[in-house]
């Protein structure tokens, strides 16, 4: 009877014990949440296609131009400017000063020729706040600063000059008419001058040619002659994929369209497209950004769009700032090949960068997706002298159909072909040296046939 009365408790423990288990887990059941992973849609996928630029890489002068012993020398050589570039690395610029905001064209021309000067020519306006990593200012607030062009003044130093290691500079921008001077600081300024000097004078000898809207071009005087080259690009195709990868900020869920009529694919996901022209060997990147009136300054253009393409890799050759556009807050990166600008030959494909904002955000990107590689010797190199630039110039004049009294620049590069190989995957592409001649913001080419020493219209 005792032993009874043992079980019965034992039974009614167990049992309230197997009330609370299933209570527990039926509320467990109930309140699980598993744990996804989290999607960041912000940033971008971090696929690096190619290596990044930096400032000094991406933002060069195009010419070098030196006046010494009253004679003109210049140069497009990457390895002078690169040169010159480490020397402006290791200085640093003070008492940065507005001579004028109304200084005529002449004027700022009679600066290079005022003494032994060297110049550095760029092909549109730099903000001074995005060259600071390549020169440094100090005491100096340099918001608004902007120039197109810098003259270092190598003439003979006086002794407070060299106590402080100083060297005049100016910078200027003609098109705005502004000129600023200041004082280079760098080690053994009289050694600096010596070796401008001395590298001037290997330089090629120039002219300086003044249109009949009386604007002063600095252009080789002898004829050029350059090399026509051929490059290849590999894996044409594969190059779509890495780009939609390191576009997208999820790659697995963007749909494809693909239009095999008339070569155009389209990429997309709930806010951006990707639309590949296959003919063309470009694509168009776009984002949906609701459009604003709120601009960015140019310095701000500059760095946001640098930051951009070094994100995922885009510089896949030598792709150079060419011009920012503040009203349109877009920005333009050339490519350039043996340290010339390149332009297609027609409008059948891109050899820019072209990158927009708005409401402080990409919403634009174009660009070419080939990348140029060298092919053998022995099948890539020729060498073709051209015109000079004054038999140039007068053609020009003399061809109804140019508004010669625009001309504002002329300067020499390539004109890029290409043509697919029997296999797909591999395109040559072929460059040809040429003129070109600037007009506005847009620089036209001269037909290579036409600008071959020899040849003619």
């Amino acid at each position: 009877m005792g032993l009874m009365k043992y079980i019965e408790s034992i039974k009614t423990v167990v049992l309230i014990i197997l009330v609370l288990l299933s209570i527990t887990l039926t509320f467990s059941i109930w309140s699980y949440s598993p744990k996804y992973e989290v999607i960041d849609r912000t940033k971008l996928m971090n696929v690096q296609i190619d290596d990044k630029h930096t400032i000094s890489q991406a933002v060069k002068p195009y010419k070098l131009i030196g006046h010494i012993n009253d004679t003109f020398r210049g140069t497009t050589d990457p390895n002078d400017i690169d040169a010159l570039y480490s020397m402006l690395k290791q200085s640093q610029v003070s008492d940065l000063t507005l001579v004028s905001e109304k200084l005529s064209y002449d004027k700022m021309s009679e600066l290079m020729a005022s003494h032994d000067t060297l110049t550095l020519q760029f092909s549109d306006d730099v903000p001074m706040a995005i060259f600071q990593s390549v020169l440094p200012t100090v005491n100096k607030k340099v918001s608004g600063i902007e120039f197109s062009q810098i003259t270092i003044l190598l003439k003979p130093l006086s002794e407070d000059e060299i106590n402080d290691n100083e060297i005049d500079v100016y910078f200027s921008a003609p098109e705005t008419n502004e000129l600023y001077s200041g004082k280079l600081h760098v080690k053994q300024p009289q050694r600096f001058i010596k070796h401008a000097l001395s590298t001037m004078k290997k330089f090629d000898r120039y002219i300086v040619l003044e249109t009949e809207a009386s604007r002063k071009l600095y252009v080789p005087k002898a004829k050029p002659t350059l090399t026509k080259q051929q490059y290849f690009s590999r894996n044409v195709d594969g190059k779509v994929t890495a780009f939609k990868n390191a576009l997208f900020t999820n790659p697995k869920i963007v749909k494809t369209s693909q239009d095999e009529a008339t070569g155009i694919d389209k990429y997309s996901d709930d806010r951006s497209v990707m639309t590949v022209y296959s003919n063309q060997y470009t694509l168009n990147f776009s984002n949906i950004v609701s459009e604003s009136d709120e601009h960015i300054s140019k310095s701000h253009l500059i760095d946001v769009t640098l930051g951009f393409l070094n994100e995922h890799g885009a510089f896949t050759n030598d792709y150079r700032y060419e011009s920012v556009n503040y009203s349109d807050q877009k920005v333009v990166y050339k490519l350039f090949m043996s340290g010339l600008p390149v332009e297609a030959s027609t409008q059948t494909t891109s050899t820019t960068l072209d990158v927009k904002i708005a409401n402080g955000m990409i919403s634009r990107y174009s660009r070419p997706y080939y990348q140029l590689e060298n092919l053998p010797a022995d099948e890539s190199s020729k060498p073709v002298k051209l015109k000079t630039a004054q038999q140039v110039y007068t053609m020009l004049v003399l061809d109804k159909e140019v508004p010669h009294m625009k001309i504002e620049d002329l300067r020499l590069g390539y004109s890029m072909s290409f043509k697919p190989r029997d296999d797909s995957s591999t395109v040559v592409f072929t460059l040809e040296p040429t003129w070109f001649y600037k007009i506005g913001d847009t620089w036209m080419t001269v037909a290579p046939e036409v600008a071959m020493a020899g040849g003619g219209l």
